[in-house]
């Protein structure tokens, strides 16, 4: 009984000080958006999300709000510390207001299931992403 517990233990122990991915947090991820005409997207809400590319449960998501220069910052635990290393679909949420929510952004941008953009976040590398985008018609 007592070397099942002490079994339990180490495993427990090991499994804690790996980690769940192998990674300890996060990396920086910064970018631009721009829609294909080349200006800026402008709105009460304008967020982009990387979201799981597999489609699993195997990593969080970041989010990051597109500022009116068209730059953004990945925030995923803490303000702007990134995005955990993996694979992406990149979508976005751009609003004219905030009670309204008309959309400003094309509805194939707006769902991971339709998204023709993916980031690829690796730990050690810079992580800048310039994305074009296209207008709601």
């Amino acid at each position: 009984m007592m070397a099942c517990r002490l079994v339990a233990i180490i495993l427990l122990s090991v499994f804690v000080s790996a980690g769940c991915g192998g990674k300890s947090g996060p990396v920086p991820v910064t970018g631009t958006v721009k829609y294909d005409d080349g200006s800026v997207p402008q709105g009460e809400i304008c967020d982009i999300r990387f979201e799981n590319a597999t489609g699993g449960d195997t990593g969080k998501m970041a989010r990051g709000v597109i500022g009116k220069d068209g730059t953004f910052k990945l925030t995923t635990i803490v303000p702007d510390d990134g995005a955990l290393p993996g694979d992406y679909k990149v979508v976005f949420e751009i609003y004219k207001t905030y009670l309204g929510r008309e959309s400003l952004v094309a509805r194939e941008f707006e769902k991971t299931a339709t998204t023709p953009l993916t980031a690829s976040v690796k730990a050690n590398e810079k992580n800048k992403f310039d994305f074009v985008i296209k207008k709601r018609q």
